[in-house]
């Protein structure tokens, strides 16, 4: 700007509104890109496990719900999807398992109207306890069911639907190996 009292040129003026403008677009996208365009928004985060075993799937009976449900829970701070997801299960049923598939994600709006991100994963027990036991404080029952139950029993449709998509595979490792 002239320092002499004149009035900047038209043009001088156009690049004076432009310029902030211009750098806060930069920044705007340096946090989008640094931080992830959601990074701050509401969500609750959890992680689980459709545990499959000689053509069942591992239940649990959640009495502060009254459902039957597939084993889940919170991520901790610092924990990935995969150690959330491996922990929930062992809690839950007492079973310990490995991952054997990508996650599959489900979402949907809590009571809060917060949206809740659910990364299940197939899973394959690494040993099968005689006695499935649980945390008692969450879970009050824990059960193999076959396949076609659960996915048909199963509380709420969204776990029904990641049950039917992440046992797939088990079910064609179960009819190729007994044909």
């Amino acid at each position: 700007m002239a320092s002499d009292g004149a009035k900047p040129s038209k043009k001088g003026r156009k690049q004076a509104a432009q310029a902030p403008a211009a750098q806060v677009t930069v920044k705007a996208r340096r946090r989008h890109i640094e931080r992830g365009r959601y990074s701050n928004a509401p969500v609750d985060r959890a992680a689980g496990g459709v545990v499959c075993h000689d053509g069942a799937v591992l239940v649990v009976h959640r009495p502060r719900y009254d459902d039957w449900s597939l084993p889940k829970g919170h991520l901790n701070r610092g924990e990935s999807w995969e150690e959330a997801a491996l922990r929930e299960v062992r809690e839950e049923t007492g079973v310990r398992c490995a991952i054997t598939s990508a996650p599959y994600p489900v979402s949907y709006l809590i009571a809060s109207g917060v949206p809740k991100l659910v990364l299940f994963y197939a899973m394959a027990p690494t040993k099968v306890p005689k006695r499935l036991a649980g945390d008692p404080s969450e879970v009050d029952d824990v059960a193999w069911w076959d396949i076609a139950d659960a996915v048909r029993a199963l509380s709420y449709e969204t776990e029904r639907e990641a049950c039917a998509a992440l046992t797939i595979s088990h079910l064609r490792r179960r009819s190729s190996a007994a044909g």
